[in-house]
């Protein structure tokens, strides 16, 4: 049978190359540390035995000597491996991201954003990216709907507060939203639910975008809308009941569900 790859990694054999490694990575390169990240990213593990045996001790110097957006990729990388209790390093990672924001470029900073959105949550507050949102708002002209949205739905998640960023992304975003795209919208839409933020003119011009997005989105992203929708009380007729059917296309787990639940108690509160 197929194994994990936690549970290929926890077989004996492997477990002793893992601490072999471990211990070879202060010999290791920054690049090679990195792609050595990268191997284990892929796999979607991250081997405790090589993490806690070397690995993790060397990170800090690997994104010290590398350029900007490899540094970004290796934060992008940490936030989809089970690494949170590694605190005090996630910090050097966001301190390194928050130095280097202002030499960033557009697609950089939206993935060190993401990353810092995804790294969390954050024992302090505010939580970190204040840098990097300043530094988005230099940008604004340079930022494409990509960008705008993701940065959006990380200062939301990060409970970035800043009344003026908050006014000139969603500025930015009406001023693009015809070319937003079916993630793009789902973005948003969450950034605002998250925020708990309402701006009646994006909220318009969001809601007259989905009847050209919803026909195009996957079912992850359709449930992000629908979600988000139901949260801000935003119940389309013409749009909601196609995002359910093609939310309900694809495979569920808890958390999808618990997310129907509450769309489906949010449309009964609406409608008695």
């Amino acid at each position: 049978a197929d194994l994990h790859p936690a549970q290929l990694f926890a077989q004996p054999s492997a477990d002793e190359f893992m601490g072999q490694l471990g211990e070879l990575c202060p010999e290791l390169e920054p690049e090679q540390l990195r792609q050595l990240i990268v191997s284990f990213a892929g796999a979607s593990h991250m081997p405790s035995t090589l993490w806690a045996g070397g690995l993790a001790e060397e990170v800090p110097r690997a994104i010290d000597e590398l350029p900007d957006l490899h540094v970004v990729h290796v934060a992008l990388l940490l936030s989809t491996l089970d690494v949170r209790d590694s605190g005090a390093l996630l910090q050097e990672v966001a301190e390194e991201l928050e130095g280097r924001a202002a030499d960033l470029p557009p697609a950089g900073l939206a993935g060190a954003a993401v990353a810092l959105s995804q790294l969390g949550p954050w024992p302090q507050e505010p939580a970190p990216g204040g840098a990097v949102f300043d530094a988005a708002l230099q940008s604004l002209a340079s930022l494409g709907p990509r960008e705008l949205s993701a940065c959006a739905l990380a200062a939301a998640t990060l409970g970035h507060s800043s009344p003026v960023f908050w006014q000139q992304i969603h500025g930015a975003l009406i001023a693009c939203v015809a070319a937003l795209q079916p993630r793009h919208v789902a973005d948003t839409l969450l950034a605002l639910a998250t925020h708990q933020l309402c701006p009646i003119t994006l909220l318009e011009e969001l809601q007259a975008q989905l009847p050209r997005v919803a026909v195009e989105m996957t079912p992850d992203e359709a449930l992000t809308t629908a979600w988000a929708m139901s949260s801000l009380l935003l119940f389309h007729p013409g749009v909601l009941p196609g995002l359910l059917k093609t939310a309900f296309s694809a495979e569920m787990g808890e958390m999808e569900v618990r997310q129907l639940r509450q769309i489906a108690l949010s449309l009964e509160l609406e409608s008695g």
